[in-house]
């Protein structure tokens, strides 16, 4: 066996067979896939590269996510690829705009008392509209904006008394 063939024990949790099959995974993608220029040359790396980077997940793991991935792409896959397929990336949070809007006109003009889960949810709304005026200056939607000017104090809602 070449050195494409046997990567060296550097894996954690991978045994020295797993990390062999992991390398002739690697082996086919390459085969079958497009490579964008890489050369045979550089599959030592490739092979080290994914190795490291699975090591902490089981073959069985690894091999699923593989045959998933080659059931939806023709590109050789990075070992980030493999990864998000194993363990997908959290989802931001992200606010219920209308929902916020019409708490918040509930609260100031109803004199509703929120508890528990709606204060947390209007919490994590402020949060969040505070954290993004601040980090950019990307276009927000209406709803956004509305709901940012609410949280920084800027609108408030008027209170209309009884009419006479």
């Amino acid at each position: 066996m070449t050195q494409c063939e046997r990567p060296s024990s550097i894996s954690a949790s991978l045994t020295s067979g797993e990390q062999a099959e992991v390398a002739l995974l690697v082996r086919q993608c390459f085969d079958v896939l497009d490579t964008f220029g890489k050369t045979p040359e550089q599959l030592t790396n490739i092979i080290k590269g994914f190795v490291v980077q699975l090591s902490e997940y089981s073959y069985d793991q690894v091999r699923a996510a593989f045959r998933q991935y080659l059931k939806r792409n023709s590109k050789m896959p990075c070992p980030a690829d493999i990864v998000n397929i194993i363990d997908p990336p959290k989802q931001e949070w992200k606010p219920d705009w209308p929902t916020y809007i019409a708490l918040k006109k509930r609260i100031q003009q109803d004199g509703y008392y929120v508890y528990g889960s709606e204060r947390e949810f209007l919490r994590r709304c402020d949060e969040y509209a505070i954290k993004r005026a601040l980090a950019s200056a990307d276009p927000a939607s209406d709803d956004e904006r509305t709901a940012r000017a609410i949280a920084t104090g800027e609108k408030t809602f008027a209170i209309a008394g009884p009419e006479a």
